[in-house]
């Protein structure tokens, strides 16, 4: 046996090993996690040992070597927390961001959306009016309310308790904590307005008038619901909508998908889950709606409807070069 050159023996995973008996012996092996684990046999003893010894030498560092290689791999390093010492001053350390808790749209990160409504409701009889409202806030935030300076609400509580209405931007609003919360307030007047202000942040309501319903109320694009009128009488089909989708792909790095969602309603306010609207593959980066939406990270739609036709449009990039552009299964 010749020992003239340097060369190393590698072991996969628990394959035989090859040996190559030459001038100095590496045995190499890696763990599960990837760890190399080398044993040499010094140059000088192999020399002095015969080549059958030399066999069991390194049989016996092929067993060693398996061995270590099953052992399990190490715990993944813990996710980064905050020490303990430092944990009382996370409120100080942010008290200038007083929306970190708020989501934002894609198209303005400096915008932030502290809350949620659901379905408003609306009862009104001749000697006044009452409304009520569940709110889901992220963290402390003004909530806008129903009516305007013409229509102020009165007796407003929130869970049961009185709360105070001050005025914030052109109509008024209450404070509320953080958490799902319920508002509900009334009106007063000597005899049914035209109309009343509704909150751009609303987006379905329930209008009841002298005790029935009303099931096609007139709400306009400038936010005002109409009292005294409803297209009960037009010929409209109840709870339609008609959606089209168009798509345009503009090349580019990124490659850019702009689509507008057409949607054409009629019937009452409602919710109404529309779809995935994204491609597989693709990232959400703006969304512009003059109606409430939502979209999740699937990228599935939602939005609050009411009677009229809106438009919602949606851009999504990405930085690859995709050979086609398809929707997932299960969309």
């Amino acid at each position: 046996m010749h020992f003239n050159e340097l060369e190393r023996i590698h072991f996969i995973g628990n394959s035989n090993a090859l040996f190559t008996l030459r001038a100095g012996v590496f045995v190499i092996a890696r763990t599960a996690a990837g760890r190399a684990i080398e044993c040499r046999v010094a140059l000088a003893l192999m020399k002095k040992l015969p080549p059958h010894s030399l066999l069991i030498i390194l049989l016996f560092a092929c067993c060693t070597a398996r061995v270590v290689a099953q052992e399990p791999a190490p715990p993944a390093p813990p996710e980064r927390e905050i020490p303990e010492p430092l944990a009382a001053w996370q409120d100080w350390a942010t008290w200038d961001d007083a929306h970190r808790k708020c989501p934002t749209p894609f198209s303005d990160p400096q915008k932030h959306l502290c809350f949620w409504p659901s379905r408003a409701g609306l009862q009104v009889d001749k000697a006044g009016g009452r409304f009520d409202i569940a709110v889901t806030a992220f963290h402390e935030t003004w909530v806008p309310l129903l009516g305007g300076r013409e229509r102020w609400p009165v007796e407003v509580r929130v869970d049961g308790a009185p709360a105070p209405v001050v005025e914030r931007g052109d109509g008024p609003a209450v404070k509320i904590a953080a958490g799902t919360h319920r508002i509900e307030g009334a009106y007063r007047w000597s005899e049914v307005p035209q109309r009343i202000a509704v909150p751009e942040s609303i987006g379905i309501l329930v209008l009841v008038i002298d005790g029935k319903p009303v099931e096609l109320p007139v709400w306009d694009a400038d936010g005002f619901l109409w009292l005294k009128r409803d297209a009960a009488s037009s010929e409209t089909d109840k709870d339609f909508l008609a959606v089209k989708i168009y798509s345009a792909l503009e090349d580019g790095i990124p490659l850019w998908l702009r689509t507008e969602v057409e949607l054409t309603v009629s019937g009452k306010s409602r919710e109404e889950e529309l779809g995935t609207i994204l491609p597989e593959g693709w990232k959400l980066a703006t969304v512009e709606s003059p109606i409430p939406v939502a979209v999740d990270d699937t990228g599935r739609m939602k939005a609050q409807v009411r009677a009229g036709k809106w438009t919602v449009k949606a851009d999504a990039f990405r930085f690859d070069n995709p050979k086609t552009v398809g929707y997932a299964a299960t969309a």
